[in-house]
């Protein structure tokens, strides 16, 4: 990785700026967040060490997730087939009808399974700026919902749940 400094870049060549230039986003492409305070997410950039593992690129960003702490280079053949069948699966079945239903297919899929990247606005304060920046969030099938989840959400559907079990409409 380039050492930063302080030079005009006309004194430097195309490929140390390019070079530069790419260093720069690669910090700065994928966030890790925090969802343990829901509906507020906490996001920060990747360590250097982070980006080395490929934590938040190649595991999801949430940091609390299990595929988080343990990326899935060392599972064999065999589990990795498995989480591929049942990803299938889960995209098989229909739309479900609640999000109780939805819920129960999630849980059925092992962390870590169906990544996706997701576009968020990252505000961040650097240098006494305030800056805003997109960013992206790479989250599992079973972290993607903590992403939208509002403040009332889950009374809602505690609520919604209850009326279920009692037949009401």
């Amino acid at each position: 990785i380039p050492k930063e400094t302080k030079t005009s870049s006309s004194s430097t060549t195309w490929q140390e700026r390019m070079v530069n230039h790419y260093h720069s986003k690669l910090y700065k492409e994928y966030v890790l967040a925090d969802f343990r305070r829901p509906p507020q997410v906490g996001m920060r950039w990747r360590t250097r060490s982070e980006v080395e593992q490929g934590k938040g690129h190649k595991t999801c960003g949430n940091k609390h997730c299990p595929s988080y702490q343990q990326p899935d280079t060392k599972q064999d053949y065999a589990v990795r087939e498995n989480n591929q069948k049942l990803l299938r699966d889960y995209y098989q079945h229909p739309p479900p009808s609640s999000e109780a239903r939805e819920r129960c297919l999630l849980e059925r899929l092992p962390n870590g399974v169906g990544l996706q990247d997701y576009e968020v606005n990252f505000a961040y304060e650097e240098g006494g700026q305030q800056k805003n920046e997109l960013v992206k969030l790479r989250l599992c099938l079973r972290c993607a919902p903590l992403l939208f989840q509002t403040k009332g959400a889950d009374r809602c559907l505690q609520a919604r749940f209850a009326r279920d079990k009692m037949g009401d409409p």
